[in-house]
């Protein structure tokens, strides 16, 4: 454990089988540092401790248990000790006995096939040793347990068993107990068992439709097969299936090609249902031809649900405080635009801040109307990071998405990006909020300024049917500066 206020120090905890799950007790003091590593250069020291950390169980009585760790007693470069120490639960030493399975507890059973096998053992602690008889509980009906043998005379043990009569159960879950009962102790082991009845039969395709465009980035959907677990999906550039160019598994009904295909090709794919009795028909194949981002397909017309140019003072629009207290500069600004006289502009700063330009609610269409996109014109002149062999930014832009108001923010990947991909990594910089984050900078679009002028089109499928929030954010370190970032003429669409 270590902090700002705390000298790297070495603590523990633990918990038995029968405390709460999900809990650990009160971590307890193995040893208090009294310093830190110090960092030297060219030592190959520095960072370079704490890795022979161990914990051992006590052979003798099976209830101590033996820590060992390095620790700093004072602040040095490479002077850290050891710090050996043990501990043990009160109550460990009381003669009992555990119940467990070296099997997956989780059984995934066809009722087609064989009955399944699992298995039980059981290890004596503290010189303990009954006959224990070992009786299932919780069974559906028309389920039963065999086992190899239902007593075990002699500690440690084990035996097999078998699940028989899943036919009677059909498709789905359920629980059952293995009860180990002794004489004057008992323990427990709870297993989960899922079935499938049968083969799934084969999906319905149900968008793209068959010979129509789609998005280079189209989320394919088809109807859900009763007793299916999972769907394999098949993109491919040719009929026969023979030049795969994704491949996933999914357990829903949907599924978002995650490559960027190209751009006015014809592609082709197939979803097969897939359980515990292995894979179902295939279903029948349906081939689309793919459109430029942004464009709407061939019978349908753009539903714009949200467009701000920043003419008109951009209503909804805000900026947040800094929380590195440089100052949030964005602000409505008439030096550059896309269209009209005004577009959104921050300033890239000499000093570390981190600087939000946050957009209203926005409610996205939903899946039934994909490509769904948003765009926005997009200027940049950011300091880039172009030592040799770097594609990288020292101060850059990014964009994020909420879902929950404003709570939380996730980024927006590079694969959904469909025409401006970010430049590259912010460099590894402490005093950059965004360090190590994929972002904009400059790029080779105008390399003798480093300016870059784009329509940015973003793939907003993920988020079909939600309200979200857009947050344009300029991260910054405590070097130079450069002119800003603009956005301007915003949109969001579906396709009706």
């Amino acid at each position: 454990v270590a902090s700002d206020s705390t000298f790297p120090s070495v603590r523990y905890t633990g918990r038995k089988p029968s405390d709460t799950p999900n809990t650990l007790r009160d971590e307890q003091s193995c040893v208090v540092g009294g310093g830190v590593q110090q960092f030297v250069d060219n030592t190959g020291r520095a960072g370079r401790w704490g890795d022979y950390a161990s914990m051992s169980i006590d052979p003798d009585d099976q209830c101590t248990f033996w820590l060992a760790s390095e620790y700093y007693a004072v602040t040095g470069t490479a002077s850290w000790d050891n710090r050996i120490c043990s501990f043990r639960f009160d109550d460990c030493g009381d003669p009992t006995f555990i119940a467990r399975s070296n099997f997956d507890t989780e059984i995934q059973a066809c009722a087609l096939n064989t009955s399944p096998r699992s298995n039980v053992e059981l290890f004596s602690l503290g010189g303990f040793n009954e006959t224990i008889n070992l009786v299932a509980g919780g069974l559906p009906a028309g389920v039963s347990v065999n086992f190899d043998s239902s007593s075990i005379n002699s500690l440690p043990g084990s035996t097999g068993f078998s699940l028989e009569g899943l036919a009677a159960f059909g498709d789905g879950d359920f629980n059952f107990v293995v009860n180990a009962n002794g004489t004057t102790q008992n323990s427990s082991v709870a297993f989960n068992v899922n079935v499938s009845s049968g083969i799934p039969a084969a999906p319905v395709l149900t968008g793209p439709a068959d010979n129509s465009e789609a998005s280079v980035r189209p989320t394919l959907t088809w109807n859900a097969v009763a007793g299916a677990q999972e769907y394999r999906v098949e993109v491919a550039s040719d009929a026969a299936f023979n030049n795969i160019v994704e491949e996933a598994l999914v357990e829903g009904t949907s599924f978002t090609v995650s490559n960027t295909l190209a751009e006015g090709a014809r592609f082709y794919w197939r979803v097969t249902a897939m359980n515990n009795c292995g894979p179902g028909a295939v279903s029948a194949e349906n081939d689309f031809t793919t459109i430029a981002p942004g464009q709407c397909p061939a019978g349908t017309s753009p539903n714009v649900v949200y467009s701000e140019d920043m003419e008109n003072g951009a209503p909804g629009w805000t900026m947040p405080a800094d929380p590195f207290g440089s100052g949030n500069t964005w602000t409505l600004s008439d030096v550059r635009q896309n269209s009209g006289q005004m577009s959104f502009m921050a300033t890239d700063v000499d000093s570390s801040s981190d600087q939000y330009l946050v957009s209203p609610s926005i409610s996205v269409p939903s899946i039934a109307q994909q490509p769904i996109t948003l765009s926005f014109w997009n200027f940049q002149n950011l300091e880039a990071n172009t030592g040799a062999g770097l594609d990288a930014c020292w101060d850059a832009g990014l964009l994020e998405v909420s879902t929950d108001g404003g709570t939380t923010w996730i980024q927006v990947p590079d694969s959904s990006l469909l025409t401006d991909p970010y430049n590259g990594p912010v460099t590894i910089n402490n005093a950059s909020p965004i360090s190590g984050l994929p972002a904009w900078c400059a790029d080779d679009i105008n390399a003798a300024s480093g300016d870059q002028e784009v329509v940015s089109i973003v793939d907003m499928s993920a988020y079909a049917g939600q309200n979200v929030q857009l947050r344009f954010r300029l991260g910054t370190d405590g070097a130079a500066a450069d002119e800003g970032w603009y956005i301007d003429d915003v949109e969001v669409q579906g396709c009706n």
